[in-house]
């Protein structure tokens, strides 16, 4: 079998495998109000299934390095993997609340390090000049997953059942920690220390900082968004069912495209600027459409919100890698760190909010952290690209 070959079923492996991640990861977002209901807990409460996951990815940049220095990635991935299956077992079975939220948080501390190898699998399986093509393919596959995550959790506890997501995405994890043990080569995970020095060197550039409190903030607000608005349907139609629920996140796969196209976007935009600020516009109109008290609006103003969101998140994770010449990784780390604490913070703080205000008051008080993203963005454009050279 030739290299090329190999290198295609790798990669289909690797696909396989990062899509079945991001499945278990957002699989309990579209049947949070079933969960709420059925467990017997609040809003609030049922969205920590959400945030007991989000943290850890958060903090595994400023961590993990200490733990998977030196590790190989096949075995890395393939007991992550396995572990990730195993953690579906307490949905299947659990009838409260705490076993539920013990396994998300499980599945919280092996995911950094699934995702850690499946990228430095992509990194090092092709040749130089076919890394920035595997890396967006493995973008979309995130995206398809994070979709599917959700669409088939809702169509599939609408047939079957609540639990039948869960056993679904467990058998898929098995299947795919077997195939891990074919794939052809192995190579280390990489995962860099973030060490203080150097976090301290990139926090000291003024477009690091600001791009980083654009990025928090989006990624806030989108995973509150998207955690509540299962609950918001319910109110506007309180007989939507779960494939209901789950067709909200259709515009989601809008994401792909723009990751797959990014590059092209910012030269039609005229620049990384313009296109974070052409994003930021979107995500703004997206929760304005929020705001108007019918279902089908709903559906409509996630096409535009998530159109929103990619754009902002693909042009300027590249725009920061841009600006950077030296430590992509503590640039990348900090960015992910920081990206995935801004969602599980957004996946939670501002349930409470919406709780005892209503939905109106939690969109604007949304909007006035977006309309400070809004600043950070403009300012990135006063800054000379010669000045942040590392």
């Amino acid at each position: 079998m030739g290299a090329y070959a190999v290198s295609t079923r790798d990669l289909s492996i690797i696909v396989f495998t990062t899509i079945l991640a991001f499945c278990a990861l957002y699989a309990p977002q579209p049947l949070l109000p079933t969960l709420a209901e059925e467990l017997g807990v609040g809003s609030t409460r049922i969205s920590l299934l959400i945030t007991l996951t989000l943290l850890p990815l958060g903090l595994a940049p400023l961590v993990y390095g200490f733990v998977l220095e030196a590790v190989p990635a096949r075995t890395m991935l393939q007991l992550s993997t396995f572990g990730l299956a195993l953690s579906e077992i307490p949905f299947l079975m659990a009838e409260n609340f705490p076993p539920l939220a013990a396994a998300r948080l499980v599945q919280g501390l092996l995911l950094p390090a699934m995702l850690t190898a499946l990228m430095t699998y992509c990194s090092s399986m092709v040749a130089a000049d076919r890394v920035r093509r595997v890396i967006g393919i493995y973008v979309a596959s995130t995206i398809l997953g994070g979709f599917l995550g959700r669409a088939a959790s809702g169509v599939v506890a609408d047939q079957f059942g609540w639990r039948a997501p869960f056993a679904l995405w467990m058998l898929g994890l098995l299947m795919a920690a077997v195939l891990i043990g074919l794939l052809g080569r192995d190579t280390r995970v990489g995962f860099s220390r973030l060490k203080p020095r150097l976090i301290a060197e990139i926090w000291a550039k003024p477009v690091f900082r600001r791009g980083y409190l654009v990025i928090f903030l989006v990624f806030f607000v989108f995973a509150s968004v998207l955690n509540l608005l299962p609950f918001r349907l319910k109110v506007l139609q309180p007989d939507a069912s779960e494939t209901a629920v789950a067709m909200l996140y259709l515009g989601y796969m809008v994401g792909s495209v723009i990751a797959l196209n990014s590059t092209r976007l910012v030269d039609w935009f005229g620049g990384e600027s313009r296109a974070i600020l052409t994003g930021l516009a979107c995500y703004a109109v997206g929760m304005a459409l929020f705001a108007v008290p019918r279902p089908e609006y709903l559906y409509v103003s996630m096409f535009v919100f998530c159109a929103g969101m990619f754009l902002v998140h693909s042009v300027l994770s590249g725009y920061l890698n841009h600006l950077a010449s030296e430590r992509k990784g503590v640039v990348n780390g900090l960015y992910v760190s920081l990206y995935y604490s801004g969602g599980a913070l957004g996946s939670i703080l501002p349930a409470v909010l919406y709780r005892h205000f209503g939905w109106n008051v939690y969109l604007c008080a949304l909007a006035m952290l977006l309309f400070v993203a809004c600043i950070a963005a403009l300012s990135l454009r006063r800054v000379l690209i010669d000045s942040v050279q590392m």
